[in-house]
């Protein structure tokens, strides 16, 4: 994680970490998969939820997509994981998103940004591929 390790695992095996606040690269010599979990209300924000992180080889150039659950969230959001080099070139419903809205993840040649977003659909777009992730969040929901 980050370029130390903190785990060295058999296949079935897994390693879970405390609470990481900000983007982070983990990295492996045989595939791994890799999770994110929201642990809730105390003390996280919402019901557990888990987002599962796609590898970039997955990533595609645009994505449409909806917000989920409409009234069910007060909040919605779209993470974005793009090339170092297309930061500034990403489009949001056609519109450019603001080069600071992102932030390097370590030494991986990627940035991540997490962009509040209104419920509906959605297009995102950057001349390589990049990764999304959407989600809501209420008070004791996710």
């Amino acid at each position: 994680m980050d370029g130390s390790v903190v785990a060295t695992l058999n296949k079935g095996e897994f390693f879970e970490t405390n609470r990481l606040p900000g983007s982070h690269e983990f990295l492996a010599d045989k595939p791994i998969f890799v999770s994110q979990f929201m642990t809730g209300v105390n003390p996280g924000s919402g019901d557990p939820a888990m987002g599962n992180q796609i590898p970039p080889d997955q990533y595609q150039n645009a994505y449409t997509f909806s917000t989920v659950g409409g009234n069910q969230f007060i909040q919605h959001f779209v993470n974005i994981i793009a090339e170092n080099g297309d930061v500034g070139s990403i489009l949001l419903d056609g519109s450019p998103l603001a080069g600071g809205l992102f932030s390097p993840i370590g030494s991986s040649g990627y940035s991540a940004a997490t962009v509040q977003i209104s419920d509906g659909t959605h297009s995102t777009s950057s001349p390589n591929g990049h990764g999304i992730t959407v989600y809501g969040v209420n008070n004791d929901d996710s």
